[in-house]
């Protein structure tokens, strides 16, 4: 039975140096019972582990990039901007009336107790019913208080199912409610 062993990167890095540079060596074909084909191709597998780490940091790193909430007081969609240290406060009636980018905020928690109670229950096809259970399956696999909707198409974004795409929703709001301001402070 095989044990399972995890690296850190800077083991996995001091591994594909020694194997690299050991690849040609009798000694660790001898030893390790591999192939010359084998040590490169354990050399590649040890290269993709490290890319697959790399990725999984900046990933983890861009979730801290920005913050959503929704006050429900004064019906504003709140975005905080960490990259440039900005706060947005987009009054929601904005993207309910198509002025800028069709994202929404729902607490995740609430959206997920109406989509089960309420709208799947509710919903007139099995295929309604389907996107409505992928969408449950997205709030419920979600750690975030806050998440956002599109106007026209089922699903929610989070930042733990697509971090990139979090961002970009995050930047497009930015940019389609600074733009909105503008234009509406140049007509006053």
């Amino acid at each position: 039975m095989a044990t399972k062993t995890t690296f850190t990167k800077e083991e996995l890095i001091a591994i594909t140096i020694l194997v690299v540079e050991n690849k040609n060596s009798a000694k660790l074909q001898k030893s390790s019972n591999l192939s010359y084909m084998e040590s490169i191709n354990l050399g590649n597998k040890i290269d993709k582990m490290l890319e697959e780490i790399k990725q999984a940091e900046w990933q983890e790193s861009q979730k801290s990039n920005y913050f959503i909430e929704f006050d429900y007081g004064t019906q504003e969609i709140i975005i905080i901007d960490n990259i440039n240290d900005e706060e947005y406060r987009i009054d929601s009636n904005l993207v309910d009336d198509g002025r800028i980018a069709p994202y929404y905020v729902v607490n995740r928690e609430n959206e997920a107790d109406e989509l089960e109670r309420i709208m799947i229950p509710e919903a007139r096809t099995e295929s309604d019913r389907e996107l409505m259970r992928e969408d449950l399956e997205t709030l419920q696999n979600s750690d975030e208080e806050y998440v956002f909707g599109n106007y026209g198409t089922n699903g929610f974004i989070t930042k733990e199912e697509d971090i990139e795409e979090f961002n970009r929703v995050c930047r497009e709001l930015i940019e389609s409610f600074t733009s909105y301001k503008a234009e509406n402070q140049n007509e006053n």
